[in-house]
């Protein structure tokens, strides 16, 4: 009742999990709004098997509606969110599909682990190879073009990863220590060396994942689309 009667140019909306809510707030504001921007995620997507994915992969749409569990069904849940902005809004959408955000508000720390960690100096452990690919967004980065694709009218479905070339893992762990004056060294260990002692990537290990098996594009989502829309 508090929204009858008005008018926006654009809604974006940053806490869709489930697509009944989805449905939901997109039918309520479905002859209010003009653009529906949808904030979905990078786990959307089949498998992680192949390099360079772009937005036409095939996402992880079930056959049957999982359970309504985001910790369990994250990526599925999302891909059907994703669906039900889309038919209520087949030609005024915009979903961008982001990697790990970073910056302020990241309470999760799972980037800010490695500053934090190379500035009090010492022996750090790398991860893996040190050409191992990695990818990461800034939020302030993402707000921003999020908002300039609604003033510029942008539609369509985007990967929302950063940076635009690829990055490697020693090319992140020494980046950050060129802009500290601790005393930090890395010693490289061997992926399959952690593997086997149960270290458990990304999780043990921030933002790191070996490219390896399922998980070979891991760090490797195409950029194209979302750099010629202005990121």
């Amino acid at each position: 009742d508090v929204l009858k009667g008005r008018q926006w140019d654009a809604v974006i909306d940053t806490i869709g999990f489930v697509p009944r809510v989805v449905r939901a707030s997109a039918e309520l504001l479905q002859n209010a709004v003009g653009r529906y921007i949808f904030i979905s995620t990078g786990d959307v997507y089949r498998d992680y098997s192949v390099d360079n994915i772009d937005e036409d992969y095939p996402m992880d749409l079930p056959p049957d509606p999982p359970s309504e569990d985001s910790g369990k069904n994250y990526g599925p849940l999302k891909a059907m969110c994703e669906e039900e902005v889309r038919r209520v809004y087949p030609t005024t959408h915009t979903i961008i599909r982001p990697g790990w955000i970073v910056g302020p508000g990241d309470n999760l720390n799972l980037f800010t682990y490695w500053p934090v960690r190379i500035d009090h100096g010492g022996e750090i452990l790398a991860p893996g190879d040190p050409a191992d690919p990695v990818q990461i967004i800034d939020a302030r980065d993402l707000g921003e073009w999020i908002v300039r694709m609604i003033e510029n009218g942008t539609t369509g479905t985007f990967n929302g990863f950063g940076p635009s070339s690829r990055l490697s893992i020693a090319e992140f762990l020494y980046g950050i220590r060129g802009i500290t004056s601790a005393n930090a060294r890395f010693t490289w260990v061997d992926t399959q060396f952690l593997l086997d002692r149960k270290v458990r990537p990304w999780t043990d290990i921030p933002i790191w994942h070996p490219p390896i098996g399922d998980h070979k594009g891991n760090g490797t989502f195409s950029t194209k689309r979302a750099v010629a829309a202005g990121l």
